[in-house]
């Protein structure tokens, strides 16, 4: 059974083989200026500005989170202003890239006009301050809320070594429930595993400590 994690922002844990995520405070309190999110030899990803976070369980492709906070910019980052202006309670983040790699954004977002696609006007995005220009990203997602006012899913990037970028949303507010350094399972593959972990048939022992037999989820019994 999946558990929900509860990690501080600053630490980090292993999704698959090659990929680490961190989860963000799950107390209501912010995540303050400057904060180090994740530091490892592949990247360095931190706050710009405190910005608002909360409790809340939420899945996202198989994954279960225990709280977000939030992204957004009142002004789009520039050659001159390389992270964005400052948007009450809420923050960009900066990301480093030590090593050529791949980092995976789990959020919640606004449905925007053209639904949930990508590039479109309340996407997530990300800024190569070198270059001063934006850089596509790869969604991964198709999941909305009972409302279908937001989409959850995941958004990957492919990130140059020795470049810094800034991932932010101007004019409507992002949630980042957690980040992926690394590869990470496809939507379709993330969901299968999340399936079939729960399906898992469960040993049933009698009274007398002889095993009756396995039963799924749904109570059949399976050899």
């Amino acid at each position: 059974m999946k558990k929900f994690f509860t990690l501080i922002a600053v630490a980090a844990m292993a999704l698959t083989a090659s990929a680490q995520t961190a989860w963000w405070k799950a107390d209501g309190t912010a995540s303050v200026a400057a904060s180090t999110l994740i530091d490892n030899a592949d990247v360095k990803i931190s706050t710009v500005y405190t910005t608002k976070g909360e409790a809340v369980e939420q899945t996202i492709l198989g994954q279960d989170f225990a709280g977000y906070i939030q992204l957004r910019v009142a002004a789009d980052p520039s050659a001159t202003d390389k992270t964005g202006t400052e948007q009450a309670n809420n923050t960009p983040i900066v990301i480093d890239a030590k090593k050529a790699t791949k980092v995976t954004i789990y959020m919640r977002r606004q449905k925007g006009t053209n639904g949930y696609n990508d590039d479109d006007n309340k996407d997530l995005l990300c800024w190569d301050q070198a270059a001063a220009a934006k850089i596509a990203g790869t969604v991964n997602n198709k999941e909305y809320d009972d409302t279908e006012d937001y989409g959850f899913g995941a958004k990957t990037y492919s990130l140059e070594a020795g470049k810094s970028y800034t991932l932010y949303r101007k004019g409507s507010t992002v949630r980042v429930f957690g980040i992926a350094v690394g590869d990470v399972p496809t939507a379709v593959e993330a969901v299968a595993e999340a399936k079939a972990e729960k399906a898992a048939p469960v040993k049933v022992i009698g009274k007398n400590g002889i095993q009756i037999g396995n039963y799924n989820i749904a109570g059949q019994q399976v050899k």
